[in-house]
């Protein structure tokens, strides 16, 4: 673990933590690769990991361009392509193949115990998300969700954080955020809100001297390690 100790000061002043969702809470990046891979290789795209990684904690407008640009096709085209792969993701879902990250659920329900309300934040769009939510057992402990197509600006811009903290009528310094993308530590960190970084992909040096260290706190292998880090100091 990496990053400033300031949390341990004030979390007994917490009053919400704000989950992203894929990669964070849900296991989602790969399942959401395969997909992509699958149906690029129509149009004989073979799809960089590096793009695919890119394309991480990004709203679909953004990823749409990126698909776009790769296949050289036509925005009725990779509209087809996003059914396709999300039929592809849901059939995953529902076969068992999609699950909570690790050690999301203990968590989620350590936090339920101590009465700190918990939210998601996510670009993925209301119906797959809720799906997602609700297959993985997480929607009973969500007191608020906020989607992709609710914000104006998605990640990394700060907008969806903010509309969660004037949902809960809070300030940022009362609420803490976990996310696992690059576009969503940035959009946390200039949200002014403590954030707690699970990352599918390590940042590079150049990624990390953009981040805002002051809201920063760090670094973590899991959400086990999260829980521990908030619950033993």
């Amino acid at each position: 673990m990496e990053g400033s100790v300031r949390i341990l000061e004030t979390f007994k002043d917490i009053k919400l933590v704000i989950f992203d969702l894929d990669g964070t809470l849900a296991d989602t990046i790969y399942v959401y690769h395969d997909g992509w891979r699958k149906e690029l290789e129509k149009y004989n795209v073979d799809v960089s990991q590096e793009t695919l990684n890119s394309m991480i904690g990004q709203t679909s407008d953004h990823n749409n361009k990126v698909l776009m640009n790769l296949a050289n096709c036509s925005e009725k085209e990779v509209q087809d392509i996003m059914k396709k792969r999300d039929e592809y993701f849901y059939d995953q879902l529902k076969t068992g193949n999609v699950n909570e990250k690790n050690g999301a659920m203990s968590l989620i329900t350590s936090l339920n115990e101590s009465e700190i309300p918990i939210a998601v934040a996510t670009s993925s769009p209301e119906k797959r998300a809720q799906t997602i939510l609700d297959t993985l057992g997480f929607s009973p402990y969500v007191s608020y969700a906020i989607y992709g197509e609710q914000v104006k600006q998605g990640k990394p811009d700060p907008e969806i954080y903010l509309k969660v903290l004037n949902h809960f009528c809070l300030n940022a310094e009362q609420a803490i955020v976990v996310e696992d993308s690059f576009a969503g530590l940035l959009a946390g960190t200039q949200a002014k809100i403590s954030t707690f970084f699970v990352p599918e992909i390590s940042l590079t040096n150049s990624q990390l001297s953009k981040v805002d260290n002051e809201y920063f706190e760090g670094t973590f292998e899991n959400l086990y390690d999260v829980k521990n880090y908030i619950y033993n100091h």
